[in-house]
């Protein structure tokens, strides 16, 4: 894969980034570009672990969940921004359009 798909996620500041950048481009993305490029060429309906991916993924996230419909398992409340967004927590069912009403309901599982 030639460049950056995620410029913000994949840091070149990461410890080793440049030497293993020499020896194969490939083994240098970080967990959470990977689980993006995971998400975004499914075809399968899978759900990813975005507990794998940091704050800095959640607007990818949204971009990928603005082409089709993703399913994502998170362990953390993810920072996805102060726009509003639309996601169904699948342990009630209720549909969330921002943080705030993200937090209420997410914050009783994680």
């Amino acid at each position: 894969m030639h460049g950056k798909k995620f410029p913000e996620v994949d840091c070149p500041e990461q410890s080793g980034y440049a030497i293993l950048r020499k020896r194969k481009r490939s083994l240098a993305r970080t967990g959470g570009v990977k689980t993006l490029i995971l998400m975004a060429f499914d075809e399968s309906n899978k759900i990813f672990n975005a507990s794998a991916c940091g704050d800095n993924c959640a607007k990818w996230i949204l971009r990928i969940a603005g082409q089709k419909d993703l399913t994502i398992n998170l362990r953390h409340i993810m920072d996805f921004g102060k726009e509003e967004f639309q996601a169904k927590i699948l342990n009630t069912g209720e549909m969330v359009h921002n943080m705030s009403e993200f937090v209420e309901i997410a914050g009783r599982y994680v």
